[in-house]
């Protein structure tokens, strides 16, 4: 899924292609995102959106703050901008391969302007009856700040992000429908009306801490 074209992107054909995958125009530039903090689920606390729309991150999810542009390194893979342009799994993953392990799913704004972000993940008990996969969003990270989105056991994820300049991360592996309000904890076959229709990137989480970083390119 990572993207590693060095050509400059094509601000037209970006907006052109959300407006396919029903974003719009008018709304990649204004939607927003909220902030982040902590909350029970079990067991275990999951990373959940909270504050106000289009807050900056809080403080309890932002883990660092860092200048320029990092590269993936083993533990992380760098996404750029547009639709992505092939499938990453060549099998329906479903929930991927069962572990024990409790992974952890970070993202970092390397790209500069702020980053709005919704994810979708699998979570048979709370979703066992509308799809077998949550939906959550919106985060927001600003400039060199790296958030924790989730902790879960599944190798599989999906995300949809979104830049204040009109830039987008998106694909084709799976559709969901979420308000463009924040926050929101939903679940895949959930279709409200005013809903927006996102078509969302695969992440197959190699390590037990992995960073998806978004970058200009």
């Amino acid at each position: 899924m990572s993207q590693t074209s060095k050509e400059p992107i094509n601000r037209r054909s970006i907006l052109r292609a959300g407006a396919l995958l029903g974003l719009g125009a008018g709304g990649v530039l204004t939607s927003g995102a909220a902030s982040a903090g902590p909350s029970g689920n079990g067991d275990v606390r999951m990373p959940d959106p909270v504050g106000a729309y289009d807050d900056p991150p809080a403080r309890g999810v932002v883990l660092r703050h860092q200048q320029g542009t990092d590269l993936a390194g083993p533990h992380s893979e760098n996404h750029s901008p547009g639709v992505a342009p092939e499938s990453q799994f060549s099998d329906d993953p479903g929930g991927g391969p069962g572990t024990n392990v409790m992974r952890q799913l970070h993202f970092r704004n390397s790209y500069g302007p702020r980053i709005r972000l919704c994810i979708s993940y699998y979570s048979p008990g709370t979703c066992a009856y509308a799809g077998l996969w949550g939906t959550r969003g919106w985060w927001s990270i600003d400039s060199g700040q790296s958030v924790h989105v989730l902790n879960t056991e599944s190798r599989w994820a999906y995300f949809f992000a979104e830049a204040a300049d009109g830039a987008f991360w998106a694909g084709d592996l799976q559709v969901i429908h979420v308000p463009n309000t924040s926050p929101f904890d939903s679940c895949l076959d959930y279709h409200r009306i005013g809903d927006r229709t996102l078509g969302l990137r695969g992440i197959d989480l190699r390590a037990d801490v992995w960073t998806v970083n978004l970058v200009s390119g």
